[in-house]
C-alpha cells in the first residue's frame, strides 16, 4: 500500500436472529473503538456486514464480503453459529487465499 490513498478495508461480520432490529452491538462498539484510534482510522476502512440467520447460504456470505475487497475479516461467534461461520471462511480461503480471517 506504499504511496497509495486507499486504505486497506477490514470487514467485520455478524449475525442476528429473525425478527431482531438494529446492529450487532458487540461489532458496532468495535468499530467505534477502532474508527477513533487516529492512526488507525486514516489507514483501514472498518465495514459492518449483517446477515439473518438461515438468509444466505455460505457462498453468498462469502461473495458479498468478498464485494468489499477486504484484508481482513472478523466473525462474531457464538457456538451455535461457529460451524456455519467456518464454511464462509473456507469459501473465503479458497477464493482468496491471502485474506485474513479471525474469529
Amino acid at each position: 500500500m506504499a504511496g497509495s490513498s486507499e486504505r486497506d478495508r477490514i470487514v467485520l461480520v455478524g449475525r442476528k436472529a429473525e425478527g431482531e432490529f438494529g446492529n450487532c452491538l458487540a461489532l458496532g462498539y468495535l468499530k467505534t473503538f477502532l474508527d477513533a484510534q487516529l492512526d488507525l482510522s486514516r489507514r483501514v476502512e472498518i465495514i459492518l456486514l449483517e446477515f439473518s440467520l438461515n438468509e444466505k447460504s455460505p457462498e453468498v456470505m462469502a461473495a458479498e464480503i468478498l464485494m468489499k475487497s477486504p484484508r481482513l475479516v472478523g466473525f462474531s461467534c457464538y457456538t451455535w453459529d461457529i460451524d456455519s461461520y467456518c464454511a464462509v471462511a473456507a469459501c473465503l480461503r479458497a477464493s482468496c487465499p491471502d485474506i485474513r480471517i479471525v474469529f
